[in-house]
């Protein structure tokens, strides 16, 4: 069952939004026109994959319950945590876990927002809401460690000699103890 030819004047877009449906039903010409068109576009499959910003728009959704106000606030701090968090010259892996830290604030965010909008739940809703906020606090200092060791590992190591001592100062970072070793010069 083959559609109708699409010109390629029509933006990739919307060229997409008239091929998911065919694709979808498993149309061979859809699927390869697809295919053409993220070829082409890149940037349009990259925004379409990207999960960390589609796990954030839902739970911006969530936790604001709809308002746009509270929308745009949540919106604007987690831009803002995320430049931070970046700093000037991010590497891939910590671009992948500063995603990470922003999307487990936020649903860190709505699972402590859903707790508090349910002041008369029982002891065991809770109980249960609980442990969520436990396990979204886990999740949130997991993903802070993590970029942590990371930028401690992508530091070069710097070693001084001063006075036949040799000192690792990665090492200093690293666990706070200096190891001097003696130099045979």
């Amino acid at each position: 069952m083959s559609g109708p030819r699409l010109p390629k004047t029509i933006d990739p877009q919307g060229r997409m939004t008239q091929l998911l449906p065919r694709a979808n039903d498993g149309d061979p010409e859809a699927v390869a026109a697809l295919r053409a068109t993220l070829d082409e576009t890149p940037a349009l499959w990259d925004h379409i994959s990207d999960l960390a910003a589609q796990a954030e728009g839902e739970f911006l959704e969530k936790a604001t319950g709809g308002n746009p106000v509270f929308a745009e606030a949540f919106r604007r701090g987690a831009r803002a945590k995320r430049r931070a968090l970046l700093g000037p010259s991010p590497s891939p892996l910590e671009r992948l876990l500063v995603d990470r830290v922003v999307v487990c604030w936020l649903y860190l965010a709505y699972v402590e927002t859903t707790y508090h909008q349910d002041p008369n739940s029982s002891w065991r809703q809770d109980e249960q809401h609980q442990r969520r906020i436990d396990r979204a606090q886990r999740r949130y200092l997991s993903s802070i460690r993590a970029l942590a060791t990371v930028r401690k590992l992508e530091r070069p190591a710097l070693h001084l000699n001063i006075a036949d001592q040799q000192i690792n100062v990665a090492q200093v970072a690293i666990t706070g103890e200096t190891q001097g070793t003696r130099s045979s010069e």
